[in-house]
């Protein structure tokens, strides 16, 4: 990963920007053709839920994991995506 990337993202966390900052390391990674692990991609995806909207998020960030994330991981982050009934 680029020496500016996961700064970056973790200087926006720590100044109260939450939604940049998740939504930043998901794009470093997909930019930059970063292999995370999958509980770090699940992990994305369930903080940037409700903070960032579908359109701002890298469709490809799953393409971008090794390793199977654990089911209860997967669960919540497909519950967290469905829209409230």
């Amino acid at each position: 990963m680029s020496p500016e990337g996961l700064p970056r993202a973790q200087s926006l966390v720590d100044h109260s920007k939450l939604a940049e900052g998740v939504c930043s390391l998901a794009w470093t990674i997909v930019n930059e053709d970063v292999q995370a692990p999958a509980s770090l991609t699940v992990a994305i995806r369930k903080h940037a839920a409700g903070l960032v909207e579908d359109e701002f998020m890298s469709p490809d960030l799953e393409q971008h994991r090794y390793g199977d994330p654990p089911t209860w991981a997967i669960l919540t982050t497909e519950a967290l995506a469905r829209p409230e009934v």
